[in-house]
């Protein structure tokens, strides 16, 4: 909501200012004189209240010892470019914290400038560079660059900053992939984005498809969903809308290629021929196979919480799904149930017709020719399959997370009773955060903070990192004996796995800078996405603490307000 509009008599400010004053004598009084309303007045309050959020968010995160860095770009309505900042930190507790500190208008993108934005910005918060455990950025070449980005400078600089791409990102770019090179998987999305356009883009068409719902009873059906590039869980509701609607969008299309003479027609018309294939139903299904459980694995690592050992339990299960799904019998399963639902809405499967290579491209090499429909189709599903779990192996398998997984590998091994040494990375990375002597040792005492348990419950064998942090903050004495394990444990959890923290700013800043408020300065915008985003902090704030804090910076509100 616009707070003033064209006039300040007449804007929401004012009016919300008296509403509160019917019932409120001093604030009617301070109306009636119309001192400190303006426009000045409010930005310093605001600025007030966010200064005090971030105030407190960095004590928090200064007791943590370690944090590691998130950070992403994003335009804003006004068409400036954005860099949003978050940290991530462990408390005491081993709780994991993933916190924005604000927003900064960049005028170039790239990775020296951005480097020297994020450097800067650290300094001012008091969060030292050395202290920095990690970093989180997307794929850009500016921000992930293996020579000169923004990741490999400050990991230059702080060699135990690991750099990590985003793996929500890598989820959504292995889907991109998959999406490229299967060519099944490929026609059925653009199919689904084409007809969402055609549809959604028109009230009368829209119009028409709401109307066909209606007499094919099917007006709980979803709507059609957008596909957006940049989303990374919609394709799947997308193609289900599709898939739910299909008798209905094929009468929907026959009725907008039938009535009408313009370019809609034509395109209806192509879009009609491709719905009653086969082979585009079949890509469909496929397609929501695959997509449902890539989009699940995306949801499952952005919580705040999700450590390195979540993402790739995670995988390992997206991966070993995928496996099961490429075996004959569940193949069987799935091609005769698309065959029994598409029975009544496309043309039987058929064979596509053969081609023969023109010669001078022709490299002797004999085409395959499929025997049967059912092994033409099994040949699509096996590629899309095999597509989908190498293309997540390839993008998980990233340099700096070989590094986790050494510290989750030597703290489970420990926590089993096995004997272990500590890897040569791990010690070189964290020679000056840990005693590598004293780490050695407690490491053969970790197994017994799970023997000495009293529960009924006894432990076989430890498999997740959860399991130590609960036990070891089951007693202060754990943590004062463990006191080297528990920092290497604090300082793996601290690393994060993704930037979802920070694409949510941006949802905030969507919230915050609108088309009503497109000409706000960027000290206001970082002070209000401070109170919105973390509201708790802005529901504790002390309003006495922040009115007297403004008093006192001129005599004479001190004289106008008194002491506060």
């Amino acid at each position: 909501m616009a707070t003033r509009g064209h006039h300040d008599s007449e804007g929401n400010f004012i009016q919300l200012l008296r509403l509160r004053a019917e019932d409120n004598p001093l604030l009617q009084t301070l109306i009636e004189n119309g001192r400190y309303l303006s426009p000045e007045i409010v930005n310093e309050q605001i600025s007030l209240i966010g200064q005090n959020i971030l105030r407190h968010l960095l004590d928090s995160v200064k007791t943590s010892k370690w944090y590691s860095v998130m950070a992403d770009e994003c335009m804003d309505v006004s068409y400036e470019e954005q860099l949003v900042i978050c940290v991530r930190w462990v408390d005491s507790d081993l709780q994991i914290h993933e916190d924005m500190l604000g927003l900064l208008k960049i005028e170039s993108q790239t990775s020296n400038y951005i480097t020297a934005a994020i450097k800067d910005i650290l300094l001012r918060c008091g969060l030292p560079l050395e202290l920095c455990r990690g970093q989180a950025y997307d794929g850009a070449p500016n921000m992930s660059g293996h020579l000169s980005g923004v990741a490999k400078q400050i990991q230059d600089q702080s060699p135990s900053a690991l750099g990590v791409h985003c793996l929500a990102h890598c989820i959504n770019l292995c889907v991109q992939d998959v999406t490229k090179k299967c060519q099944p998987v490929r026609d059925s999305m653009d199919l689904v984005i084409e007809i969402e356009k055609l549809i959604c883009l028109s009230p009368k068409r829209s119009n028409l498809f709401l109307e066909q719902k209606q007499l094919h009873g099917s007006a709980g059906s979803p709507n059609l969903r957008p596909i957006c590039p940049t989303r990374w869980t919609v394709r799947t509701y997308a193609i289900e809308s599709v898939l739910k609607n299909y008798k209905v969008l094929q009468e929907t299309l026959d009725n907008i290629h039938k009535n009408t003479r313009d370019e809609y027609s034509r395109r209806a018309g192509g879009q009609l021929a491709m719905m009653d294939k086969f082979s585009t139903f079949f890509g469909l299904k496929l397609s929501h196979l695959i997509f449902a459980a890539s989009e699940q694995l995306s949801l499952s690592v952005q919580g705040k919480e999700t450590s390195a050992h979540d993402a790739n339990k995670a995988a390992k299960a997206t991966e070993s799904y995928f496996e099961r799904q490429r075996q004959e019998s569940v193949f069987n399963k799935f091609y005769e149930s698309v065959i029994d639902e598409a029975k009544d809405l496309t043309d039987p499967p058929t064979l596509p017709r053969y081609r023969r290579i023109p010669k001078r491209v022709d490299d002797g090499t004999e085409q395959h020719r499929f025997d049967t429909v059912k092994g033409y189709y099994r040949q699509q599903y096996y590629e899309a399959l095999d597509l989908a779990k190498g293309e997540l192996n390839a993008r998980f398998d990233q340099k700096n997370m070989s590094v986790v997984q050494e510290i989750e590998a030597l703290l489970l091994s420990a926590a089993n009773g096995e004997d272990v040494s500590i890897p040569s990375s791990v010690a070189d990375l964290y020679k000056n955060d840990i005693s590598l002597g004293s780490l050695e040792t407690q490491l053969k005492l970790l197994p017994g903070i799970f023997k000495d348990d009293d529960s009924k419950i006894k432990i076989k064998r430890v498999t997740l990192i959860d399991t130590i942090s609960t036990y070891m903050l089951r007693s202060e004495a754990n943590k004062r004996l463990l006191s080297d394990v528990y920092s290497l444990l604090k300082i793996y959890l601290t690393i994060p796995v993704t930037t979802a923290t920070a694409e949510r700013a941006f949802s905030s800043l969507r919230r915050i800078k609108t088309y009503l408020r497109s000409t706000m300065t960027q000290a206001r915008l970082n002070h209000c996405m401070l109170g919105y985003v973390h509201k708790e902090l802005t529901d504790n704030v002390d309003v006495k603490e922040i009115a007297s804090n403004f008093i006192k910076k001129f005599p004479l509100r001190q004289v106008f307000f008194g002491n506060v």
